[in-house]
């Protein structure tokens, strides 16, 4: 059970301490007091989502902490990572900073979210009458199926696995087929693309030497006018026109007589093994020059080459590499598709006994909900009759559908709340005190069969009065023998019959706003019951009216009513 909570910075709550206490712990307070405020703090320690919007304005950071005594109901395992042994209080907290970082922690271990709804929500159910997943078509067949026992629910995962899996199988088969001669179509591209790169050979070419050798043939009478050129300036063109041989001829003449004239200089050998050097750069000349030769059939065929080479680039990739990488993934694939026929037929054989297995397992999922649909109808009807419905009749409706997620069925509520009637959809029920106590009636045996520690009931009385509101406060207060009940209500008869009573009150100082919550006397517990009664002008008659209320709900609590 919810010991106690602490909150800081949570829109208008700047900081509360509040302690909850066994059996039915009620809340009440004025509009717009918080109590809204305190049921978003429930739901952040069971695992709801978080927001930066609900810090309290020119606040950084709101926290919110829960201390729960040991659920003797809850797995161990799900308590033991964090040492919490029998016996042990359990502390649940959350953070919102800001920046809009948060945190959640187990025993001040940090944990993720999904690791504290765990444990938090299967220790703290808050329900409220906006809360309308009951009335959710999909969401119906997840509550009777969360009836289901540890093998009906093995079934159900064998179910959603075969399901999966044929799902994954017509999904290939649906894209290669449903359309043989689409898969033709993509087996000629990949043939095509196969024989256009082989053709070319880029596994032998080096397409290095083959540019070169295209660019030389491409530029070749440009390449041979500049060798002749460099020929000419190095041998000469005629001696009126020397070259520089001839001139370095003269040169080294000269060094030679002044050498012999000056024997401390050297001029000559540099001049010499210049020449020597222009010598070598000559025979070079003279060698690429005959190579430069016109060669109009290889540069014809060069020039094809290239154009192929560019148009597997543009197809295929940039690179040598790329394109033979290109090249033996489209080979692996027209493999594959070639033997896609093969794997075709095994897939639809497959898919064929998938369903077999599906229709097998829908008729035990099918039969499983019939059986739980009828006990459901049975008890709530028994329990809509202690809520003063006493012609009302609940029936869980099995629809036929084709094979789905799910099964073969959708699962419908129906109800007729008075007799004569026919039977209704349950999200059609039009009136709000009838709805909240089919809500009531469903939402209890749910947290009965799932032992939540802890449940939370906000405002689940809305359009609930007289003999009706009195019935479901007793309802309430016999529930509360198998767990804690904390209902937030404006009606006196459910406050009246509390065991614990807090008032939520919001105040202004300073132009600063505040809620706090306050565990009441009997005095103030009087007073707050004659609030309900009568409005913010409390009268004598209230007063009595309040009197008689709190007396009778406990000579009826020692009266032992407590079966449900």
């Amino acid at each position: 059970m919810l010991l106690e909570v602490r909150i800081r910075n949570l829109a208008v709550i700047k900081e509360m301490t509040a302690q909850f206490h066994r059996g039915v712990h009620v809340i009440t307070g004025e509009t717009g007091a918080g109590k809204s405020i305190l049921l978003h703090a429930l739901n952040l320690l069971s695992g709801a989502r978080a927001s930066r919007n609900m810090i309290r304005d020119g606040e950084k950071t709101l926290y919110v902490e829960g201390v729960f005594s040991y659920p003797e109901n809850m797995e161990k395992e799900l308590l033991e990572p964090y040492g919490i042994e029998p016996g042990d209080t359990i502390t649940l907290s959350r953070s919102v900073q800001a920046s809009g970082h948060s945190g959640a922690r187990v025993q001040g271990q940090l944990v993720t979210v999904a690791e504290l709804k765990a444990i938090g929500g299967r220790m703290l159910d808050v329900y409220g009458q906006k809360d309308r997943a009951l009335l959710d078509l999909d969401r119906q067949i997840q509550l009777v199926d969360s009836f289901f026992t540890k093998e009906q629910k093995d079934v159900y995962t064998q179910y959603r696995k075969v399901y999966n899996e044929r799902n994954r199988l017509r999904t290939f088969l649906s894209r290669y087929g449903t359309d043989p001669s689409a898969r033709e179509r993509e087996l000629d591209i990949l043939r095509y693309q196969i024989e256009e790169i082989a053709a070319f050979d880029p596994f032998s070419v080096d397409i290095e030497t083959l540019d070169q050798e295209h660019r030389r043939l491409l530029h070749a009478e440009d390449l041979l006018q500049m060798a002749e050129q460099m020929h000419g300036l190095i041998e000469g063109w005629s001696d009126e026109h020397p070259g520089t041989l001839q001139l370095l001829a003269s040169a080294e003449s000269l060094a030679h007589k002044m050498e012999g004239l000056d024997s401390s200089i050297s001029l000559s050998e540099p001049i010499i093994s210049l020449s020597e050097l222009l010598q070598e750069l000559r025979s070079e000349l003279t060698r690429l020059a005959e190579g430069y030769q016109n060669d109009p059939q290889r540069l014809e065929e060069l020039d094809r080459r290239m154009g192929e080479w560019m148009r597997l680039q543009r197809k295929y990739g940039q690179s040598r590499e790329e394109i033979i990488a290109f090249y033996e993934n489209a080979v692996q694939e027209a493999e594959q598709l070639a033997e896609r026929e093969k794997d075709l037929q095994q897939a639809q054989e497959e898919i064929d006994s998938c369903t077999q297995t599906l229709e097998h397992l829908a008729a035990q999922l099918t039969a499983f909900r019939t059986a739980i649909g009828k006990q459901l109808d049975k008890e709530i009807a028994a329990v809509l009759a202690g809520l003063r419905m006493p012609h009302a009749e609940f029936a869980t409706r099995l629809l036929p559908t084709e094979l789905g997620a799910d099964g073969k069925e959708q699962v419908l509520f129906y109800i007729r709340t008075n007799a004569g009637q026919t039977m209704r959809p349950l999200h059609e029920i039009a009136s709000g005190g009838e709805l909240s106590r089919v809500m009531l009636a469903i939402r209890s045996l749910f947290s009965r069969e799932f032992a939540s520690g802890t449940v939370v009931f906000d405002e689940i009385d809305t359009g609930v009065s007289g003999r009706a509101a009195q019935s479901m406060a007793e309802f309430l207060y016999r529930l509360s023998d198998t767990m804690q009940i904390i209902a937030v209500t404006h009606l006196p008869q459910i406050a009246s019959m509390g065991d614990a009573h807090s008032r939520i009150t919001k105040e202004t100082k300073q132009d600063e706003t505040s809620s706090t919550l306050q565990l009441l006397s009997k005095e103030e517990r009087t007073e707050e019951v004659a609030r309900l009664i009568s409005g913010s002008k409390q009268t004598e008659s209230a007063y009595q009216q309040a009197d008689q209320l709190l007396l009778s709900a406990a000579d009826w609590k020692r009266g032992g009513m407590h079966e449900l």
